[in-house]
């Protein structure tokens, strides 16, 4: 995953991960603990972003301190695709565990398919954005703007969307 040269090589590794470590069960918990890990990973960039612009006060930085922020950050989209590859898309086909029809499964497979390479192209623009101009991206952050948000906020809307169904077929 460190060694990938892009989002998309990071979401096929995840994938290629989880094959290599298959699920019995236990797919919806585990599809809900990533989106736990990936609202902290909001937080922490909301928190750089404050930090870095001058606002007073102390912010936590959850998985990276305040010397390593930068390259945190420039790393963290690569990380979330390996994140969708491994914990989220790779875990679609043990739902069935947790009662979700076949078919539900295929449907959310497809809708994945179409979703993943553009949540990989902006991730990839968020790393390059960070990468190349972090002062100003980095301001972005506290206002919630720039390429980051833009990747931030459309993998949440992929995620609240997958949870909001798997809820629904598993009632």
């Amino acid at each position: 995953m460190i060694n990938a040269k892009s989002c998309s090589e990071s979401y096929k590794n995840g994938e290629r991960q989880r094959k290599d470590t298959p699920m019995d069960a236990g797919a919806f918990f585990k599809i809900r603990e990533t989106y736990t890990r990936f609202l902290s990973a909001i937080e922490t960039i909301n928190n750089i972003g404050k930090s870095v612009s001058g606002k007073s006060g102390q912010y936590l930085l959850g998985g990276c301190t305040s010397e390593d922020k930068t390259h945190w950050t420039r790393k963290m989209p690569a990380e979330i695709c390996f994140d969708l590859g491994r914990d989220i898309v790779g875990t679609f086909y043990a739902l069935g565990y947790d009662g979700v029809p076949p078919n539900k499964i295929k449907y959310l497979q497809n809708y994945a398919v179409k979703k993943i390479p553009i949540l990989c192209e902006l991730g990839d623009k968020a790393h390059h954005d960070v990468k190349n101009n972090w002062k100003q991206s980095s301001k972005l952050f506290a206002l919630r703007q720039g390429p980051m948000f833009d990747f931030i906020n459309e993998v949440d809307n992929f995620l609240s969307y997958v949870l909001s169904k798997i809820k629904l077929w598993t009632r």
